[in-house]
């Protein structure tokens, strides 16, 4: 345990730990400084953040919103979007801003990790090492250099200020005149914070535990007197707990990608036990990484699963003999990481009907237990190397560094959403991606590499999930009109049509607008009995005030839709809808004055027929 002071000379302790948060804050800052000139992607940032109404103000009025009125997320993460809403108050709608704060965020982080270790270990050298990987971990990086991970950082942040408080509790707590009830309540506070920036802090009262343990070893026999001493003060963390819980109940939506997933319990079960053993190996070899990994389809699963559901099974088995054994370090750190992915593990089953397997955010608290592991085996593996002291020191050195430029190179994907896109199609092909690239080259002027990103989609793995949104689809719908594809378009303006009203988009895009797009698309098509639908169904909806669906296709296909709107309106001149339209596009372009024409031609034409009630959200 002294091998730090070995290495560090004679040093003073307040030395010893700033040169040990200096090795470890140094790599790291530099590791992330780059993405503070990355954008924001269009995986989830526009949704969060950009096109976010909720974050524009911080009176009094914007904070009710975002606690106690927000719909704007399937989850309840109200000290997320406050963060948010902060940064925007500073820096508007600058990414630069959000990644600063991010990285602050992701930087106190390491140093309360390295603090958390030294508490724990009393070993600086074990608390620099594991504070380091945690640092530059590649795991790591899609929580500090995504802007929409922001609720990771937030919520690990409160999560170990908390674990900070319970230590001065306990501490105080052994002193013979010690009153620090306050601090037991500070971490109470604080806990409640990291719930309340992602419902993954709910874990921390079995850490606490964990860590009374560490205090005080215990083997089986003395089990239950020691839960019976550990676990009482730990139920004021319920209050906060049925509080958030509430909270997260009563605001969260309705999830609008369903996708049904009937795998048996015996399945789930290798999926679960798969993932113990799969983040555990991503962690030590950072490879093929990705801000998901899909579900298998039903059926048989891979050969690959079973291989891994029985390396999870040796996982716990291996926790359980630590314990039984006294093998006190080896325990804490397999039980922290145990206890905090043991939810995300299942996950996949809880949440079924989103297809998702794994992702590596959902492993940043949970690494904290495995670096501990691989501070204090490095800093006793040196402490006993005595001649080959130097060389162990060099491979580490070359580990981390080889490491480090591995978190370089993931991180590199973030600079824009087609790099994003393409380094995870690599990994990862399936149709979602190869829409969202089709998506980010069309929008970048590349036609006929987003027009080959969409064949790609139409035979990759069928995955989508995210993109079953109308503007989404309204965007595929009109790549697929670019390639001179009219019925594939035709289909994808209908699913759009038919995916509204929606918690994300709370409209109804069956607008007169919408057939008319339809009714064309399948007229180009061929199909006649389609288009004649599309035309019935047009005369039976109503204009949407907010124009949502114009808005949308008006500007992604402006030429082609003027051009559609002329024609109609010299087929039926009598008919009000042409005119209408043409008089948003008009509103849209700038020219007011003959918007106004337009739009009173529309009127003396009976267009819209009524003034239909308020719907709420369009753009």
């Amino acid at each position: 345990m002294h091998a730090a002071s070995r290495l560090l000379g004679e040093a003073s302790p307040s030395t010893r730990s700033l040169l040990g948060l200096a090795v470890a804050w140094v790599p790291t800052f530099l590791l992330f400084a780059p993405a503070l000139d990355y954008p924001f992607v269009s995986l989830d940032d526009v949704h969060a953040v950009v096109t976010n109404p909720g974050i524009r103000s911080l009176s009094l009025d914007g904070l009710r919103h975002l606690f106690l009125e927000d719909r704007h997320e399937m989850r309840y993460f109200p000290l997320t979007y406050l963060s948010f809403a902060v940064d925007h108050h500073f820096f508007g709608l600058e990414p630069r801003g959000y990644h600063r704060t991010n990285l602050w965020l992701h930087l106190a982080n390491t140093g309360l990790v390295f603090g958390l270790f030294t508490a724990l270990t009393r070993d600086r050298l074990a608390a620099t090492v594991g504070a380091l990987a945690f640092g530059i971990h590649p795991l790591n990086v899609e929580s500090v250099a995504w802007v929409t991970s922001r609720k990771n950082v937030l919520f690990l942040f409160f999560f170990l200020l908390s674990i900070a408080a319970y230590l001065r509790h306990v501490r105080g707590r052994e002193e013979p005149d010690g009153r620090l009830g306050p601090w037991m309540w500070a971490s109470v506070g604080l806990y409640a914070a990291s719930c309340l920036s992602k419902t993954a802090g709910i874990t921390l009262p079995a850490l606490l535990v964990l860590i009374d343990y560490w205090r005080r070893p215990v083997g089986l026999g003395g089990l239950l007197a020691f839960l019976r001493a550990s676990v009482p003060d730990k139920l004021a963390f319920g209050v906060a707990l049925v509080f958030v819980q509430a909270a997260s109940i009563h605001f969260s939506q309705p999830n609008p990608f369903a996708t049904t997933y009937a795998f048996g319990p015996l399945e789930w079960a290798v999926i679960g036990f798969h993932n113990v053993a799969f983040y555990v190996m991503k962690a030590l070899v950072p490879l093929e990484l990705g801000v998901f990994y899909p579900l298998p389809e039903p059926g048989a699963l891979p050969a690959s699963f079973f291989v891994l559901a029985s390396a999870g099974v040796g996982l716990v088995a291996l926790t359980v003999y630590a314990f039984a054994s006294g093998r006190r370090t080896l325990f804490f750190g397999l039980a922290w990481y145990g206890a905090t992915i043991l939810p995300l593990c299942v996950f996949a089953a809880w949440f079924s009907d989103i297809p998702i397997l794994a992702a590596d955010r959902y492993v940043y608290q949970s690494l904290i237990g495995l670096c501990l592991l691989l501070g204090v085996g490095l800093s006793e593996a040196i402490g006993r190397a005595g001649a080959l002291r130097l060389p162990l020191v060099l491979a580490a050195v070359v580990g981390f560094g080889a490491l480090l430029l591995v978190a370089a190179e993931v991180r590199s994907h973030w600079r824009s959403g087609t790099a994003l896109y393409e380094a995870l199609l690599e990994n990862h092909p399936t149709d979602e991606f190869y829409y969202r690239l089709a998506a980010e080259h069309m929008a970048s002027g590349r036609k006929e590499a987003a027009f080959q990103a969409m064949r790609d989609a139409e035979a990759a793995p069928r995955q989508i999930f995210f993109l079953d949104l109308c503007a989404h689809q309204l965007r595929l719908a009109d790549i697929h009109r670019q390639m001179g594809n009219p019925g594939r378009a035709a289909q994808f303006v209908e699913q759009a049509i038919d995916s509204t009203p929606n918690f994300f988009e709370p409209i109804d895009a069956r607008t007169p607008f919408a057939y008319l797009v339809l009714e064309d698309l399948y007229e180009r098509a061929g199909d006649r009995d389609a288009a004649r639908r599309a035309s019935e169904r047009g005369r039976e909806s109503r204009v949407d005030p907010a124009h949502y669906v114009a808005a949308n296709w008006l500007r992604l296909a402006p030429d082609a839709s003027r051009r559609m709107l002329e024609a109609r309106r010299t087929e039926a001149p009598e008919e009000g809808l042409a005119w209408f339209y043409l008089g948003v596009m008009a509103s849209f372009d700038g020219d007011e004055e003959r918007a106004r024409e337009l739009l009173r031609a529309a009127s003396e034409r009976g267009f819209p027929p009524a003034a239909p009630k308020a719907t709420p959200g369009g753009e």
